[in-house]
Formats: C-alpha cells, sequence, structure tokens
C-alpha cells in the first residue's frame, strides 16, 4: 500500500536531472576484486529504482518521506558536510536520535565520507554518554534536539543538532544544505571510494553490562554479509516494507538500515514504540518484516488491534530467546517469527 503525505522537500533534497553514482576510484585498480561496502547498495538502488519510495516518516511532527534518488542525495549532503567540517577518513562521528530520518541518512553518510558511525544509545546517564564520547575519541556529534541535555558541558567537537522536521529551518536541513553547496559539481565522482572492506564502518557501545560500556566494531566487510545475510534470511525484495520499531542505534539496528537498502525496500519509520501505530502500520501500510526483542513481541500480540494482517509479517526477534508461548501468538496473528542472533 501507499501512503500521501502533504510536504515539501527542501531544495537540498533534490537530485539534479542527471546523476552519475560512481564514486571516484583509484588508478588501474584490480578488475577482478571489489571492496564489499553496504554504501554500494544505496547507490545502485537510487540508479535502478529512482523514484520508488524509499524512507517514510509518517509520525513525525512534519510527516515526510523520500524517494532513492532524494535519499541518495541527501546522503551526498551528508557526506560532503562532514568532510567540509574537517572530518576525515576513520574519524568517528557520533549520533544521539531515536528513529528518524536523521539516524537512517546516518548509516550511509557516515561511511560515505570514510568515517565511522557511532550510534549512542539515548537511554544511558549523561556520565556514559559522556564517557563513550571521550572513549571512542569522536569528532562530531549529531543529536536529535530531544536529547541535547545528554551532551556533556564543555564539549570541544562540533554538535549538530536535528529538530526532525525536514524543513529548511531545521539546523540538520542547514547541514545538509551545507553540503549540497561543497557537492554541487562534485557528485559522487567527489567521494573517495573506500579501497579496504576491512576499514570499520560502525562502532557500537553495550548497555546494560557491568562497568563501562564497551564498543564493537562493524567492518565495511562484516556489514556488508551481514546485511545481505539477514536480508536474505528475512526473504526481503522489492515489495518489502520494514517497520522501524527496533532502535537503529542498537547494534546498527541489527544491520536492517542496510539490509533493506539492499532489498531495495521501503522503510517506515516510528520515531517511538507506539503500540497503535505499530498496528495501524501493520494493517494498513503494507508491513512485511519488523524487528523486535521479545518483551515489545509481547506487547504487540497483546495489544487489543491485534489480528491478522492482509499480508505476510515476518518478524526478526532478537536479544533473548522467544518463548514457545510467544512464537505461538504470533503465528496465531499470522506473523512468522525467526529467531536471530544479536550482534553485541
Amino acid at each position: 500500500m501507499s501512503m500521501s503525505l502533504d510536504f515539501t522537500l527542501t531544495p537540498a533534497s533534490i537530485p539534479p536531472a542527471h546523476v552519475d553514482y560512481r564514486l571516484k576510484q583509484p588508478v588501474n585498480p584490480p578488475v577482478n576484486s571489489h571492496p564489499l561496502n553496504p554504501l554500494d547498495w544505496m547507490l545502485r538502488a537510487a540508479q535502478i529504482y529512482p523514484d520508488k519510495v524509499a524512507l517514510v516518516h509518517p509520525n513525525a511532527e512534519y510527516p515526510r518521506q523520500y524517494t532513492f534518488a532524494q535519499w541518495a542525495q541527501r546522503i551526498q549532503n551528508f557526506a560532503y558536510a562532514l568532510i567540509m567540517r574537517g572530518i576525515k577518513p576513520g574519524d568517528r562521528v557520533a549520533v544521539i536520535a531515536p528513529n528518524s530520518s536523521l539516524i537512517a541518512d546516518a548509516h550511509f553518510g557516515v561511511i560515505a565520507a570514510r568515517a565511522i558511525l557511532n550510534p549512542i544509545n539515548y537511554r544511558l546517564k549523561p556520565s556514559e554518554v559522556a564517557y563513550i564520547l571521550e572513549h571512542s575519541a569522536t569528532s562530531l556529534v549529531l543529536v536529535d534536539h530531544e536529547f541535547t541535555h545528554l551532551i556533556p558541558q564543555g564539549i570541544t567537537v562540533p554538535v549538530i543538532v536535528s529538530k526532525d522536521t525536514g524543513r529548511a529551518d531545521d539546523p540538520y536541513e542547514a547541514f545538509l544544505t551545507d553540503g549540497r553547496r561543497f557537492s554541487q559539481e562534485r557528485s559522487w565522482g567527489g567521494l573517495d571510494a573506500e579501497q579496504d572492506e576491512r576499514a570499520s564502518a560502525a562502532l557500537c557501545y553495550t548497555s546494560g553490562t557491568t562497568g563501562k560500556p564497551k564498543g564493537v566494531v562493524f567492518a565495511l566487510r562484516g556489514a556488508y554479509l551481514g546485511a545481505m545475510a539477514n536480508a536474505f534470511d528475512g526473504g526481503m525484495n522489492r515489495d518489502s516494507t520494514y517497520l522501524w520499531i527496533l532502535p537503529m542505534f542498537h547494534a546498527a539496528g541489527w544491520t536492517y538500515p542496510w539490509a533493506s537498502v539492499f532489498a531495495c525496500a521501503k522503510q517506515i519509520i516510528l520515531r517511538t514504540v507506539d503500540y497503535t501505530q505499530i498496528w495501524h502500520h501493520f494493517l494498513h501500510s503494507g508491513v512485511t518484516h519488523y524487528c523486535g526483542a521479545p518483551t515489545v513481541q509481547i506487547s504487540i500480540i497483546n495489544h487489543p488491534h491485534a489480528r491478522r494482517a492482509p499480508q505476510q509479517i515476518t518478524s526478526l526477534v532478537g536479544g533473548a530467546a522467544p518463548t514457545a508461548s510467544l512464537v505461538a501468538g504470533l503465528e496465531k496473528l499470522g506473523i512468522k517469527p525467526a529467531q536471530v542472533y544479536g550482534q553485541t
């Protein structure tokens, strides 16, 4: 099913009429080897399905959606905005945000700049966030407006605030607009393709464990293969619609920010876990896939609106083992559960 949203794109989100989606390659690259990188899937999707809806943010203050071509342009802007602020390959870029276009953009924009994404759990205490920022040697922070209180006083690295509006007066949109001005004549060909597939893609920190948070690194190769395996295992394809219930900060969204784009699937973002909205999208938005821990799954199947959706839904269950009664409850509603093993 499609949903119609009344919104106006910022000029920086509108791609030019003709786009070359090739990154800058080294002179005489090997012809029989190509470094694995999830960014390739975004460039492929934008080239093959430029007008297909890729990302929908229906429950924000200002609902909006982006096609693959528009989203790819925003990611290009993101990468150049980082570079013009001095971000270099290997630098860490932290994101503190709920599910939103900001953190969805960051999963591709940061690696497009050959930097390392550091998605931080916004449920942590300020002292824990401060530790992560220091321990990871973060060079720049992007933060949602609801979580600016987590930013340490006297922080010395740049901080970009997102109001999650998609409007031109949003500081995050201004950040992307700066990147578009910087990239105007360069396009994708001005961004160097990463030649080392073992370079780091994301640095994710644990929470809820003893001691201080511990960092776990995704290499580009690991992110690529893990995401591709999850897409295949879940049966995702271009007709799939993935609903974001799982926080994207959680182990890089279990790789599904990348897996969904590999499949050229539509993604619907829920900023908060609202079970009424979850069932609305199950029943009316054609959702085919979602992820969630058993506690979330239990609340889903016990909701008053719970009933069989007209389409098959596949649920990826992780974080803890699902009980037999939970599996039976999901299957009774026509939801196919698949247990997955956690990344961290």
